[in-house]
């Protein structure tokens, strides 16, 4: 038998049932603590706005050899760059689960050669969808001439869904991969790769679609709205719990003699 207590309060009792009390304390603090959760999350995605607008408003960077295990990637993620050397047309690799506008796809990942040096940078040159045979790959041929590429600074692509083996020790090129590994690109390539990856810039010759998201995931607005879900939904369990707790209590008859 669930226990329970009567608090008189004026003209109402308040009926508190210990189970239940508790369960409902325990929810609304869940309700409270997921609506501050996602005001935090709103706040750090704002902070990472400002951060981007900041650091892509600086002069360009030009990348060079001598950067490699220099800066780390937070420092440099958002500065857009440029880079002069030679596209590795021969050695390519297709980020598979790409999607746009809702169609499958890949990101054609490119190493650069730096020029007058072995040191590669490797460039995000956009997407293209797979096609209706996933046999036939995609054409990414590059020319190999000196040429300037730019674009944004940014981490290795997420990870994406990983369908199979990674990818990187299937035969042949360009090689289908289902995640960046910086250091297998490094490692196959036989020479010193940039610790990042140069998102190529929309305007700069020999990409494909790059329709870039400028910040990933839920947008501070949509925290906030989720944030308010959150309170309203924990406001109206209170408006429920006191709303079954809390009975009038009829007046009490007086005999008339």
């Amino acid at each position: 038998m669930i226990r329970s207590y009567r608090v008189p309060a004026g003209g109402y009792t308040i009926r508190v049932a210990v189970v239940p009390a508790i369960a409902a304390l325990v929810m609304l603090a869940l309700l409270v603590s997921a609506g501050f959760w996602q005001l935090r999350r709103a706040d750090e995605k704002r902070a990472v706005l400002v951060e981007q607008a900041y650091r892509g408003a600086k002069a360009r960077l030009e990348l060079g050899p001598d950067m490699a295990g220099e800066q780390t990637v937070d420092q440099l993620r958002h500065r857009i760059a440029i880079a002069s050397g030679h596209y590795r047309g021969d050695l390519q690799y297709l980020l598979d689960n790409r999607t746009h506008n809702q169609i499958a796809g890949y990101h054609v990942l490119t190493p650069l050669r730096l020029e007058d040096s072995d040191v590669h940078v490797l460039v995000n040159r956009g997407w293209l969808p797979v096609g209706r045979d996933r046999r036939r790959l995609p054409d990414v041929a590059m020319a190999g001439e000196l040429l300037t590429a730019e674009g944004t600074i940014v981490g290795p692509p997420a990870t994406g869904l990983a369908l199979g083996p990674a990818g990187f020790d299937d035969p042949g090129w360009p090689k289908v991969v289902q995640q960046v590994d910086m250091a297998r690109i490094g490692e196959q390539l036989g020479s010193p790769l940039l610790p990042f990856v140069l998102r190529l810039s929309p305007d700069t010759e020999g990409g494909y679609t790059r329709e870039w998201q400028m910040r990933a995931g839920l947008t501070p607005e949509r925290h906030t709205g989720y944030a308010v879900q959150w309170f309203a939904l924990a406001a109206a369990l209170v408006v429920l719990c006191l709303w079954v707790a809390l009975k009038r209590e009829p007046p009490e008859s007086t005999d008339e003699r």
